[in-house]
Parts: structure tokens; sequence; C-alpha cells
């Protein structure tokens, strides 16, 4: 079976238990682009039909927007806490299909985005030596 295909059949199995909670930290990170994108299809269509909860831990930031009802933001470091929690539109939510080409989308990707900027603290860059060779 290709990953895409061990990805369905786990979902899968997990849901033919009828769970109301479903755990999930990063299910699509080892996918490509193009499977990842009907693996989480193929999710939310048997979470809509067996009415079960997930929550999903992901660094992805579209893909958090495109499978959820609400996205929650944690702090970074060992003391992590909610930092701030957005509710997915309804638009986006309802027609999840075409929600890619819904303005509200990358609007709401970019507000995530600059409030999850704010915890990231990257190496301040050292200016380079530049040799000049005549």
């Amino acid at each position: 079976l290709s990953g895409g295909q061990r990805k369905r059949v786990s979902i899968a199995q997990v849901l033919a238990l009828h769970p109301k909670l479903l755990l999930m930290d990063e299910p699509f990170a080892s996918l490509d682009a193009i499977v990842r994108r009907y693996i989480t299809d193929d999710l939310l269509w048997l979470v809509k039909r067996e009415e079960a909860t997930v929550l999903m831990v992901t660094h992805d930031l579209e893909e958090a927007v495109l499978v959820a009802d609400r996205v929650v933001l944690l702090s970074n470091g060992p003391r992590a806490h909610i930092k701030s929690v957005y509710d997915v539109p309804t638009a986006l939510r309802k027609d999840r299909a075409h929600a890619r080409e819904n303005a509200e989308m990358p609007r709401l990707v970019k507000r995530i985005w600059d409030d999850l900027s704010e915890e990231i603290t990257l190496p301040r860059s050292r200016p380079h030596k530049v040799a000049s060779v005549a």
C-alpha cells in the first residue's frame, strides 16, 4: 500500500469504532500535497458522517483553516498556553471544496500567521564577509 492508502486504512480503522473524539497529531505531514488533499476530503466526509469531533495538531496553517471549525493557536515553549482562538467563517466551513477560492481564507491564514510570527524567534543573521577575487 502507498502512504496515502495506509493513511486511509488507519483512519477507517479508527472510525470503525465510532469514536466521539478523534485525536490526530500531524496526520498528513508525510503525504505529498495531492494525496494530502484527497485524504483531507475523505477525513472530512467520514467525520461528518460519524458525527465525530477531531482534535488535530498541525503546523500547516492552511490545513488548519481548511479542516477546522475553530483554530487554536498555542504559545511557544514548554509552558505553552492558548494564545488565540479563531473561529473559521461559516462560508469556509459550508463549502470546504471551494474554500481555497474564497477571499476569507487568505485573510484568516494571514491573521493567524501574523499572530504566530510574534512567537517565532529566529537567530539574527550576521553580515557575511564577501571575498573578492581579482
